[in-house]
């Protein structure tokens, strides 16, 4: 890429921000100017981009004819206020939340499933990406289609409690704390105790207001893949760990699935990875696959006994950096690359 570019992050503050920052860094994009964006009582805090120290500028007033990109990285209610800008400047716009997955006219873009989706935008340069959860069984419906059709998808999804951001993480820290010590649980972002302890959610929502992911995993699933009929049935629920999804599928496809074969194409996949059952590794988990990493780990891979063409397995990734992060970056090779 012998482009020079300048780009905005929007919400640099935040989990999503701050790893969309790192991971710039870490891929060396030809990155002319950076400017990481916040509200106004951030103004003049300073956010670490690779080896630099960057001042962070406030988004209220930002022109936007500054950059040619903008990774919104914050809740829907701020991308539908300063979206409109950052289109109306004529910058392309990456954005994390709820508010245009599912808007016909903005593609919802996982760059290892359809990238070819992102010719799609280039009138309005509205991009969407998807659901952390979402964007890891993409991949995997995607290498089976290569070779076979996913009917069904039955999932579980474990969630970290990093998907609200840091207040999630500080509601667990803070809880657990105030159990070992004898101190009253107090509740704030979750309905329940979380720290020792598992909720299963009702119409989940990603954030205040609004995006219900139980219904809306089908539609993102459907959207990315092309596949009108793909039939999706899902259950959330929150766990008490802090970062890393962990995801329990069984999958109903129209004909039969070598196992031995499958597991090669996963070796082949440039984003996925098999993790054998052995005594010194095991199964993924959050832990040793799911933290600060990049990539999607499976295990438990096998046929499953009550459905003659189905499959069961097991996804472990990193919410905030494969789940989010990665897409809106890789995103942006592509519109380095080919569109700007």
């Amino acid at each position: 890429m012998d482009k020079r570019i300048d780009i905005a992050v929007i919400g640099a503050t935040g989990l999503v921000g701050s790893a969309v920052l790192e991971m710039l860094a870490e891929r060396e994009l030809p990155i002319r100017n950076i400017f990481p964006l916040a509200s106004s009582h951030n103004e003049g805090e300073i956010v670490e981009y690779g080896k630099r120290r960057l001042i962070l500028h406030t988004l209220a007033g930002f022109d936007f004819s500054k950059v040619q990109i903008a990774i919104f990285c914050v809740p829907a209610q701020v991308s539908e206020e300063y979206i409109p800008q950052a289109t109306a400047q004529g910058c392309w716009v990456i954005d994390h939340s709820w508010l245009l997955r599912e808007r016909d006219d903005v593609p919802l873009v996982v760059p290892s499933v359809n990238p070819q989706d992102i010719e799609l935008a280039r009138a309005q340069k509205l991009l969407a990406c998807p659901d952390s959860a979402v964007s890891m069984l993409a991949p995997v419906i995607k290498l089976l289609n290569d070779k076979n059709q996913v009917e069904r998808v039955n999932v579980v999804q474990m969630r970290a409690v990093s998907e609200i951001g840091k207040k999630g993480i500080d509601e667990l820290s803070k809880q657990s704390i105030a159990l070992f010590n004898l101190k009253p649980i107090v509740c704030q972002h979750f309905k329940q105790q979380i720290a020792f302890n598992v909720i299963a959610t009702q119409n989940a929502s990603s954030e205040a207001g609004g995006y219900d992911l139980e219904s809306q995993t089908q539609t993102e699933l459907r959207k990315i893949g092309h596949d009108r009929d793909l039939m999706v049935n899902t259950t959330i629920t929150h766990v008490p760990v802090f970062y890393g999804h962990s995801l329990a599928v069984q999958l109903e496809m129209q004909n039969d699935v070598d196992e031995q074969v499958l597991k090669r194409m996963i070796k082949n996949s440039p984003v996925l990875r098999y993790e054998q059952d052995k005594k010194s590794a095991g199964v993924p988990t959050p832990i040793s696959a799911g933290s600060n990493q990049v990539g999607i780990s499976i295990g438990r891979l096998n046929k499953d006994k009550t459905w003659e063409r189905g499959l069961n397995l097991w996804l472990v990734a990193d919410n905030v950096r494969q789940g989010c992060a990665i897409n809106s970056v890789q995103i942006t090779e592509i519109l380095v690359k080919d569109y700007l």
